[in-house]
């Protein structure tokens, strides 16, 4: 199975019942299940492993939602089965897997800055990811586990900043397009991975910016890499 999705596991399992008695079994909260990761071999083997990172489920778990005892491993198994098996034909997933085309020789996973949505609808629920950070805070340790070369935030600004800096710390932003939101994000914390942040496909969709993101991101990763490893800098 991977020594990554053992150490996922154990990292999950610390935290579940935590997770049980204050955000799922909570009378007041309408929350989804976690966006437990299962890690592909092929993310595993690479020499170059890449983190999409959106910003929340709309929904998830909900096969589940009647079912007394949910396990990590039921959730890792609907990612493995939907997000392994990529997702949605939809602006977000289709702009990864344009990217993931023209890289094919990189390991890929898919995570959430938002690691609990919602129950059935978009957008992020502040006292839900209130209790997240203090009762499942897992997303900076999955980094660590995950070890990837570069994050892909494919999110807004405003709100979605503060939920980054939440989950990791402190940044400074350093813009490098002046057409949609294509920013390299300098962490306080010099173990957090080199990472950039994109407006989300929706947005550049409804805005004619898509296909210009999708180039500009092409650029950007391949000059981190010589021969498919991290090449350690980057033309600006």
């Amino acid at each position: 199975m991977g020594l990554m999705n053992d150490r996922l596991r154990d990292l999950y399992e610390t935290y579940w019942d935590s997770y049980l008695e204050h955000i799922r079994f909570n009378p007041d909260l309408t929350a989804a299940f976690p966006f437990l990761i299962f890690v592909p071999k092929e993310y595993e083997a690479a020499d170059f492993k890449v983190m999409f990172c959106g910003e929340e489920t709309q929904g998830w778990g909900g096969e589940f939602e009647n079912k007394p005892n949910v396990t990590v491993r039921n959730l890792q198994s609907i990612y493995n089965g939907f997000v392994n098996g990529n997702g949605y034909n939809s602006p977000y997933w289709n702009f990864q897997r344009r990217i993931i085309s023209n890289h094919s020789h990189c390991g890929y996973i898919r995570n959430n800055i938002v690691k609990i949505g919602k129950k059935r609808q978009a957008g992020c629920d502040e006292n839900i990811d209130r209790l997240t950070r203090k009762y499942f805070p897992v997303f900076k340790r999955e980094l660590e586990i995950l070890r990837p070369d570069l994050i892909i935030f494919l999110s807004g600004t405003g709100v979605y900043d503060w939920k980054i800096k939440l989950a990791l710390g402190a940044f400074k932003k350093i813009s490098m397009s002046d057409k949609f939101t294509f920013e390299r994000l300098e962490f306080a914390d010099p173990e957090i991975p080199h990472a950039i942040r994109l407006n989300h496909p929706a947005w550049l969709q409804r805005k004619r910016l898509y296909w210009p993101a999708i180039n500009r991101l092409n650029r950007y990763m391949s000059d981190m890499q010589i021969d498919g490893k991290y090449n350690g800098s980057v033309t600006q």
